[in-house]
């Protein structure tokens, strides 16, 4: 292997020392500005390129109020106090978004004088580089979010802890020390962590060999007690208590969940971003293998070239630690509130990420460098083209600009906006304004008199939680006793549906659509396993052309398997279409009964179809067989779902989902007037995407 001296790597703390950087010449002080400032300018251009690019996500709201009500939220209480004098100049998305963009190119020189600490001039510039470019940092650059202030503070911290080692401890280098860590603590609520992962490594490298061992026992000390006191019963409550207290999160689930598989997936996946950002799906293997395995190795370098280094040779093990910890203990004693410990929890590894990795390629000579540099900035300008182009996002990027402009060509004179608590700051920042909001019933039970007033209804809902989609369900359910949905959209997990006042509040019933006979079914709001499926789309079954704007689960959100739907008048009939898929069906038996269709018609007549899997329908993961009595109608890319505890079956699996259709022949003369539906399966879902009923003359 070509690889340099370790005399050229660490070429000497002493160079990077701001006394030595004044003996320099000129030209050598005025060259390393140029391209600090380079560096930053990149960083910059960087961060602000696309900046508005994803709309304004569920937790940038949360800044924003928090903004507004300084000490609403104590977790980065810092980034709250500026965000409350920045947002009196603005409240564009460019403008919320710009302090975030700033702290992330300010981190670039910073990194670049950890990488020229660590190992030299080569280093420097190629960490320097790394920070600029990286996906991971420019996300966090480009949200109304503390977590590019969080990185800021901990590189700065991580400087301030090598610049102490590096000196003669002197007492302004200790106040550096102890400053950037209060303000660490302060950045983030695992700040305590972050803390200990790079001062535990520092305590060892600033101990001579006399106090090696009392080192070693506080560096490993620590996280059994950082990480172990959470675990007792009490101290657990009392920490979660103070979380729910002085974080704004009144209403967290606190329920604690079991170590799995799961924790240690989301710790990968934690490198996994800090390599590719958020928006590089995983299975795009051409990209992602070659980018994880030369990371790895690169890693792998940098740490065996800090090796040689014995002031830092614990600092590898203190950050695994670190991480370690956060993702098998408080994620899981978290409970409900650690469903978000994702990569930007752990932001505090990314410096020394990109540290240790300048470290491992500038050890490299100048062919291989420059090969292997290449090869790592191709992935990192591969990653944010995918980010530019919206290719996959890791977590909910709810697009309220389209919704907005949505609502906008279906409003009239009489019509109203009803959305849910989670989507109303969404609805309050994109919404027209000319559009009057109303606010969504009561409990159970009580009659929304209100939206009874409006001709139009455009009804927004974006929750993905179980309680919330029962409550979404509830209210849609109230309102179909006046309101027939008409259109609708769905990009999961919002929901945005048009509900028509009926003619007659006396006639309960659902109306078909005169020239296709498709019915304008009940609909419910469906979970995650969806999230790829956008809609409106259109299918042709039997020569009527569908328009599916949402589906009927059965066993709903009440856990009933029945359904009934009344027809608003009699339809004369020669076929029943129905579109569906099932779902998460345990040990699935070709030819197994699911469901049942039972036709009632004017005369009296009842007609019973059995869905039999593999017949009349099929898994959302299969096709229709060409000897089946159903064809599968559309398809769409269901990729895996990082959902982390709130999996569910074939949540890692990727494959071409569908929804199958098929025609049962109803007797001549059939005057339909009612559909009813039974679940008879004992686990998974049917879901109806649409339902018609032609004339009797329309057969093909």
């Amino acid at each position: 292997m070509d690889v340099a001296p370790t005399k050229k790597v660490f070429n000497g703390f002493s160079l990077a020392s701001s006394e030595d950087a004044l003996s320099l010449p000129i030209t050598e002080a005025r060259r390393r500005t140029y391209v600090v400032f380079s560096l930053v300018a990149l960083a910059l251009v960087l961060r602000l390129y696309a900046i508005s690019l994803y709309p304004l996500g569920f937790d940038e709201y949360g800044s924003i109020w928090e903004a507004k009500l300084v000490g609403l939220n104590w977790n980065s209480i810092i980034y709250s106090t500026l965000m409350h004098f920045w947002v009196r100049l603005g409240t564009s998305e460019q403008w919320l978004r710009l302090p975030a963009a700033i702290f992330g190119a300010a981190t670039v020189p910073i990194i670049f004088k950890i990488g020229e600490k660590l190992g030299g001039w080569r280093t420097a510039l190629v960490a320097g580089l790394l920070a600029a470019v990286s996906p991971f940092n420019i996300y966090h650059s480009q949200e109304v979010r503390f977590y590019s202030l969080f990185i800021l503070s901990w590189a700065s911290f991580m400087l301030a802890t090598i610049s102490y080692v590096d000196s003669q401890r002197v007492t302004r280098n200790r106040l550096l020390v102890l400053a950037t860590a209060l303000i660490l603590f302060v950045s983030h609520f695992l700040g305590i962590v972050a803390v200990y992962a790079q001062g535990g490594a520092a305590f060892v490298a600033a101990n001579t060999k006399r106090r090696l061992r009392t080192a070693l026992a506080v560096t490993f000390g620590l996280p059994i007690l950082i990480f172990g006191l959470p675990i007792i019963p009490f101290a657990r409550n009392a920490l979660l208590h103070l979380y729910r207290l002085y974080a704004n999160a009144g209403n967290a689930d606190v329920s604690a969940s079991r170590l799995s598989l799961i924790n240690f997936a989301k710790l990968a996946f934690a490198g996994y971003t800090f390599v590719f950002g958020y928006h590089v799906y995983p299975l795009r293997l051409v990209v992602v293998i070659p980018g994880l395995v030369l990371t790895a190795f690169l890693l792998g370098y940098g740490i065996h070239r800090l090796w040689q280094q014995p002031e830092w040779r614990a600092l590898p093990f203190t950050y695994l630690l670190a991480l370690i910890g956060v993702y098998t203990v408080l994620d899981s004693i978290g409970g409900r509130v650690a469903v978000g410990v994702s990569p930007r929890h752990v932001a505090f590894l990314w410096p020394a990420f990109v540290a240790l990795l300048a470290l491992g390629l500038s050890s490299f000579r100048r062919l291989i460098f420059q090969v292997l540099l290449v090869a790592l900035l191709s992935i990192n300008a591969i990653s944010l083209w995918y980010g530019w182009q919206r290719d996959w996002t890791y977590g909910v990027a709810t697009d309220y600009r389209s919704a907005a402009a949505y609502a906008e060509t279906w409003a009239n004179k009489s019509s109203a906006l009803i959305g849910d608590g989670r989507s109303q700051d969404g609805i309050d920042f994109y919404f027209p304004k000319s559009i009057p909001s109303i606010s969504s019933p009561g409990p159970e039970g009580q009659e929304p008199s209100q939206a009874f007033t409006f001709g139009r209804l455009i009804m927004v809902t974006n929750d993905w939680t179980g309680d919330s989609r029962r409550e979404a369900d509830e209210l849609l359910r109230r309102l179909s006793s006046r309101f027939t949905c008409i259109d609708g959209r769905v990009e999961y997990p919002m929901f945005e549906y048009v509900l028509e006042r009926k003619p007659s509040s006396d006639n309960p019933g659902y109306p078909l659509i005169s020239d296709t006979g498709q019915l304008r079914q009940p609909l419910s709001f469906y979970g995650v396993e969806f999230q790829d499926l956008r809609l409106p789309i259109s299918v042709k079954v039997e020569g009527v052309q569908f328009q599916v704007v949402g589906a009927y689960g059965l066993p709903n959100s009440e856990g009933s398997g029945y359904v009934t739907i009344p027809l608003a008048q009699p339809a004369h009939a020669g076929k029943a279409i129905m579109l569906t898929d099932v779902v998460g069906l345990n040990r699935p038996q070709l030819g197994q009964t699911v469901a049942e269709v039972i036709v009632e018609s004017k005369s009296g007549a009842v007609n019973t179809f059995p869905l039999r899997l593999g017949r009349e329908t099929a898994s959302w993961a299969e096709q229709c067989q060409p000897n089946a009595e159903c064809q599968t109608v559309f398809q769409w890319h269901k990729r895996l779902a990082m959902t982390g505890q709130n999996s569910f079956s074939d949540a890692w699996r990727d494959f071409q989902a569908g929804l199958h259709a098929v025609a049962l022949d109803l007797p001549p003369g059939t005057e339909v007037t009612t559909l009813k539906l039974h679940y008879l399966a004992t686990s998974g879902h049917l879901y109806v995407w649409g339902i018609a009923f032609p004339a009797e003359s329309k057969r093909y």
